[in-house]
Formats: structure tokens, sequence, C-alpha cells
């Protein structure tokens, strides 16, 4: 039993609880990760803080899981390899392909160079080979510029005494984590448990930052501040992570049901880049990079007490346009008349369904031509 009780979210005071009201909105659930750190909310508060501003990067949830799991299966961790299992499957991810990550193993080609590489990073002190590195490239990814720099090795005292490399430094304190805590005396507890909280919270730190170090194909457009990182190098669209967060809505279309939606009706909702919209108030049109989701609803109508509504039911898919005023991909059957173009089927983030946007997406949007192919009458909040 550990000595370090979880913090019980309905018991929680103060910026405890605050915090753990947080979490359980965010992910339906209180971890025990994020229950132990409440016993110090500053802990819990930059643990919370880091996370954010990493999953903000440009690597997609699904592949952040997996690569966490292949890191957890190299740490030899436990509670990493449970949590990240459930969110893989959350994100998509098939069990039997959960599995092989944990391992350090995938079908996919592109995942297994970034499994390959975040797992050869600690025996090669970050400094991996050149072999390594040309493998990663070939399959459509690149090093940030901090995981570029060359980081001196070193050794640290083990927990249990002895010496281990800089390297494997994430797994102890993943170790930390699991069995550690569980051998702290209530003298150690009062004394020490903070300093152990905030050096657990930076080695996820760590752990987070291998992750994301390695990068998409899709940073080499957002490098240059363009399109959000929805945009590939090749052209190719996906949608952007959290737009219902991060995006302003600008509106919904309620959708008269027709013979593709068995007479259902259907809800359209739309969405943009705060600072998009305050560059449209200002000029009229919308900035180079500007990303537009559409989010599309299956509708529920039900009687209620004050007549028959149309509610949104479960999502049917999205569709993503990018404002490209340089023309960056001619020739792309994805790109054309200023925008980038494309849909995307329920539950599918990065594999469009469209093949050209002139056959399967500029009908619809060709009665709006005078207004830049969006019809921004029905966005209140592009209006001055």
């Amino acid at each position: 039993m550990p000595r370090i009780q979880p913090v019980n979210h309905t018991a929680a005071t103060g910026d405890a609880k605050a915090l753990l009201d947080g979490v359980k909105a965010s992910i339906g659930v209180v971890p025990n990760i994020f229950a132990t750190f409440a016993q110090s909310p500053k802990v819990l508060e930059g643990y919370l803080g880091l996370n954010k501003a990493l999953s903000g990067g440009l690597l997609n949830a699904r592949l952040r899981e997996q690569i966490a799991l292949g890191i957890a299966g190299a740490n030899a961790c436990d509670y990493c390899a449970s949590a990240h299992t459930a969110i893989g499957k959350m994100t998509g991810v098939a069990q039997d392909e959960l599995t092989r990550n944990l391992a350090g193993q995938s079908e996919d080609a592109q995942v297994q160079a970034a499994l390959t590489f975040v797992r050869n990073r600690g025996p090669c002190r970050g400094q991996p080979a050149d072999q390594l590195l040309q493998s990663h490239r070939r399959n459509g990814h690149r090093l940030s510029r901090g995981s570029r720099q060359r980081r001196r090795g070193g050794s640290v005292t083990r927990h249990g005494g002895g010496t281990a490399t800089a390297a494997p430094v994430v797994g102890r304190w993943f170790s930390i984590l699991n069995g550690e805590f569980a051998d702290m005396t209530s003298t150690e507890y009062s004394g020490r448990c903070v300093l152990r909280l905030i050096l657990v919270a930076a080695a996820s730190a760590m752990v987070l930052i291998l992750a994301i170090a390695v990068d998409t194909a899709f940073a080499q457009s957002n490098r240059s501040g363009f399109a959000d990182g929805v945009v590939a190098a090749d052209g190719s669209l996906r949608v952007p992570e959290g737009f219902r967060e991060r995006y302003v809505m600008l509106g919904a279309w309620a959708v008269a049901g027709d013979a593709d939606t068995d007479g259902k009706l259907g809800l359209h909702v739309v969405y943009a880049p705060g600072d998009a919209v305050t560059a449209y108030r200002k000029t009229g049109r919308f900035p180079d990079g500007t990303v537009l989701v559409k989010e599309l609803f299956n509708g529920k109508t039900e009687d209620l007490t004050t007549g028959q509504a149309t509610s949104a039911a479960d999502v049917a898919g999205y569709f993503v346009m990018v404002k490209d005023r340089e023309g960056r991909f001619s020739g792309n059957p994805l790109w054309g008349d200023g925008w980038g173009w494309s849909f995307f089927a329920a539950g599918e983030t990065e594999k469009a369904q469209t093949k050209d946007y002139v056959t399967d997406c500029l009908g619809c949007h060709e009665p709006a031509r005078a207004t830049d192919l969006v019809y921004d009458y029905a966005y209140p909040v592009l209006r001055k």
C-alpha cells in the first residue's frame, strides 16, 4: 500500500479540488497519478500545465500514445503501459497494435520509425547514429531543433545505490512512481515527498519531450507559421487537434434531410482560429494559413415541451479548408481557388476521402465565390 495516499477527489478542497475538477471534466476520470500529485497542488498545477503545453505539439494524439507505449516498454513501466494503453484505445488504436507498440514494434512504417528512434535515444545517449536518423527521415519524420542539439552524457546515483548513465534516468524516475513511493516512511513523506513528486513530474516531462521530439512532416509547413500544423509537406491535410477548445465557433447550419441522410436533419458547426476571426473583422478577408473546420453532426429530432427540436448527436465527419494565398501546392488536386480542401469521415482525422476538390467540394461553394467561397453571412462573429 503506498505511503502517499491519493487525494480523494470528492473530499478535496481549495486549489486541489479545482485542479482535480478540471482533470475530471477533461478526461472523465481522475487517475491516481493526478490525485497523488494533488497532495501538493503546485506540483499538480505544474504537471498539468506541462502536459497541456506539450499536447499542443505537432504529433497527433494517436502517435503520441504509441510513442509513449514504446517508451513505457523500454523502461518496464507497468503504470505507464496501463495508462497509455487505455488512452491509446480512446484514440482509435487497436489492441493488437498497442501490444506491438509496447514492445517497440508496429505494422505501420512511420510509427515503427518513430518507435525505433525514441527507443534508441537512450542507449545512444542523445546522439543517434546516422543510419537511425536516415531511417527516421525516410519515414516522414524530422528531428525538432532541440533534439538535434548534442547532449552530454553523465551518471546519476540510483535510489538503491550504484550508478546509471544519464539516458536511463527516465526509467528510474518512473520506477519511483511505481515503487519508491510505497517504500517511503512517514518521516520521508513529511520532509521529502514534495521534492520527489516534483522530480517525478520532471521525469514525466522528459518522456513527453522525447515523444514530441519525433516531429512529423507537418512541422515543415508549421515552422513558417502556416496552417497550424494541419498541412503536410506533400499538401495533404488533417483535422486540427483540439479545435473545439482552441478555435472560435463561427456559427452553425441546420441541414435539411435528403436522400443521402435518409431524411434525417443534420447540424454543421464551423470553427476558425481566433486570430483569423480578428483579422477578418478588420480586413474582410481570411489571412494566409487560416484553417476552417466544419464538424458535421447527425441530428437527433425529438418532441420537447417547446415543440419539436433537433440537436447534435454523433459526429458524421469533418470538412477542413486552409487558406493559401501563395499557391503553394500547384497541381495538387486538393488545392485550388485559393484554398486547400478535404473531407474526413467520422473517427478519421488524417486520411481524407477527398480526391479532387473540383469534383468533390467546389460545387457547394461556387455560389459564395464573391465572398472567397465562404458563406460569411452565416457567421455573426465575423461581423464588425
